[in-house]
């Protein structure tokens, strides 16, 4: 989900653009990619800050307090500051104990990339888009009362919407991500016996 959602809106133009049939196109709770949508691009003053973002948004995902704080992290030395990370996200079990500073240094990189990311599709999506949003929005007041979260101004089909239960990041973790999989599934199932009875 987030970025890769636009990943699999790009992937399946550019599928059906090679004369492939894209059977289903899920989209997990993200906004869609439209021009008055830009992400506002946060700059932080100093890495200890971003750092602290980075700690909260796994925070959420493993549900669990990984006691960073920016008081603690601002004095160190840029190093010091990512083993610091480091160390709590082993302890919480989100690194192997062998992980090495590379890992925190790599996922750093891609949090960066996607707060900077703008994509903007270039044409609408010609089929049906299924969006499972999650059922604790934490998005923009602009899609708050619409669960396809403006991916109909995208698509020349009705949007499909499945509401899972969560947030962002806790639906795709136990114990929500049951039922996200057993929607997902049943879309699926549909995608597939729509084929067959072509």
């Amino acid at each position: 989900h987030s970025f890769g959602s636009y990943v699999a809106f790009e992937m399946a133009l550019q599928l059906l653009h090679q004369g492939q049939e894209v059977a289903l196109l899920a989209i997990l709770d993200t906004e869609a990619p439209l021009p008055t949508n830009k992400p506002v691009e946060v700059e932080h003053d100093d890495e200890a800050r971003y750092l602290i973002d980075v700690a909260t948004t796994i925070e959420q995902l493993l549900g669990k307090n990984l006691s960073v704080s920016y008081e603690d992290l601002q004095p160190l030395a840029l190093d010091e500051q990512l083993n610091y990370i480091l160390e709590r996200l082993k302890r919480a079990n989100f690194f192997p104990p062998e992980a090495k500073l590379a890992q925190l240094r790599g996922l750093v990189q891609v949090f960066k990339a996607n707060h900077k990311t703008h994509y903007v599709p270039h044409e609408v999506y010609p089929n049906q888009i299924t969006v499972f949003p999650a059922s604790e929005q934490f998005w923009s007041e602009q899609f708050c009362d619409n669960p396809a979260m403006g991916w109909d101004k995208v698509s020349s089909e009705p949007v499909e919407t499945y509401s899972v239960p969560g947030d962002h990041i806790t639906m795709v973790t136990e114990p929500h991500v049951r039922v996200l999989a057993e929607k997902l599934r049943a879309c699926l199932d549909k995608a597939q016996a729509d084929d067959e009875r072509k």
